[in-house]
């Protein structure tokens, strides 16, 4: 796999890729951040067959954000007008 094709792959509304020189992400880092922190290691230049990851992820803010949109989406479910 091509880093540049698994950067791409991972990239997304809640993922924030940070590039190999980056700091990797800890908790300090994650914390109060809606995004979850992904480093990929430096591109070696070649394609490779595995890859280490380092994630972090305020778990207090993502478990707030599946709620409100649990919450959302069973509002839509709800019956509008008179019940019979």
């Amino acid at each position: 796999v091509e880093m540049a094709l698994l950067e791409r792959a991972l990239e997304g509304e809640h993922v924030e890729v940070l590039l190999g020189d980056a700091e990797p992400p800890s908790n300090v880092s994650a914390a109060g951040r809606k995004e979850i922190l992904v480093r990929l290691p430096e591109d070696s230049g070649g394609p490779v067959s595995r890859v280490w990851l380092w994630l972090a992820a305020d778990n207090l803010k993502l478990a707030a954000q599946n709620a409100i949109a649990c919450a959302v989406e069973l509002e839509k479910l709800r019956p509008q007008g008179k019940v019979q």
